[in-house]
C-alpha cells in the first residue's frame, strides 16, 4: 500500500479534476472544518480544488492553498462548501480534517494500455479501482470504468453522448444550459472535439449514478451505494 507523505499544502498554479474557483465568500466558509468525520460518506455534492483559508491537520503550511475536497451542507441560498479532506503532497492521499488517512492510491499500473488506479482504504483494503480507458480512433477521448466491490460497473463518457438532456436537467440543472453550445463543438458520439473541460456521465447498469464537470461546477453523486473514496479519488486524479 502507498500511504503517501502527510496532507501538507503546496503552491499550486493549476487545480485538476472537478476544479473550483475560490470566491471570498468561499474562502470565509472554507475557515470552518468538516463538524463530523463520518460526513464524507454521505456526500452528494462537493468540490476539489484549494480549501481557501482552512488549514491542513497537523502540517505547516506554506504558501498557496491547501487542496482537497468542499462537500456542499445546507440548501438553497444558505448552502456552502466545508473542508472534507485534504489531498497530501503526493495528491495520492486524501486524509479527513481530524487527520485520520481516508484513503490512498496505488502506484498507477498500466495494463493492454488501460492504466488502473487501485484506491485502498486506511487499513490497506482495496476500495475500488479506477480504469482509464483509451480511446478506440485516434480522435475520440478516453473514457473511464470504475470497479467497486459487489456493484457493477461504472462507466463514464461524455455526457452529451450518453444522457438525454431533458432527463439529465432535472438531476444536474446547473451543466443545462451549456449543452446546446458542447453539442455542437462535440462529434457524433461526444467525444470528438477541442481539448476542453468536459462533462462525464457515470452509468451503471444503464442508470445515471454519477456526473463529474471539469467546468468548475460541483461532482453530483446520485446513488446512494458508490463509495464516495472513489469519487473523491477521481476528482484528485483529474479527467487527462
Amino acid at each position: 500500500m502507498q500511504s503517501g507523505p502527510g496532507p501538507e499544502s503546496r503552491p499550486e498554479s493549476a487545480e485538476s479534476g472537478s476544479n473550483a474557483s475560490v470566491t471570498p465568500a468561499d474562502e470565509a466558509d472554507a475557515a470552518s472544518t468538516s463538524e463530523d468525520p463520518t460526513d464524507w460518506q454521505r456526500v452528494t455534492a462537493f468540490r476539489y480544488g484549494p480549501l481557501g483559508s482552512a488549514k491542513s491537520p497537523s502540517a505547516t503550511r506554506t504558501a498557496g492553498s491547501t487542496v482537497g475536497i468542499r462537500i456542499l451542507r445546507g440548501g438553497g441560498s444558505d448552502a456552502f462548501y466545508t473542508p472534507c479532506a485534504f489531498a497530501g503532497d503526493d495528491r495520492r492521499s486524501l486524509y479527513l480534517s481530524d487527520g485520520s488517512l481516508l484513503c490512498t492510491v496505488d502506484a498507477a499500473e498500466t495494463i493492454d494500455d488501460v492504466r488502473h488506479d487501485r484506491v485502498r482504504a486506511a487499513d490497506g483494503e482495496l476500495v475500488g479501482t479506477i480504469r482509464r480507458i483509451p480511446p478506440a480512433r485516434r480522435l475520440l477521448k478516453h473514457t473511464w470504468r470504475i470497479d467497486q466491490p459487489g456493484r457493477p460497473e461504472i462507466v463514464g463518457r461524455n455526457l452529451f453522448a450518453t444522457t438525454d438532456p431533458r432527463r439529465l436537467a432535472a438531476h444536474t440543472a446547473d451543466t443545462a444550459l451549456s449543452l446546446t453550445f458542447d453539442t455542437l463543438l462535440s462529434g457524433p458520439d461526444g467525444s470528438i472535439g477541442p481539448v476542453r473541460p468536459r462533462v462525464l456521465a457515470w452509468k451503471a447498469a444503464g442508470d445515471l449514478v454519477m456526473t463529474t464537470d471539469g467546468r468548475h461546477q460541483p461532482v453530483r453523486v446520485l446513488a446512494p451505494w458508490i463509495d464516495r473514496r472513489l469519487a473523491f479519488t477521481f476528482a484528485m486524479l483529474g479527467d487527462e
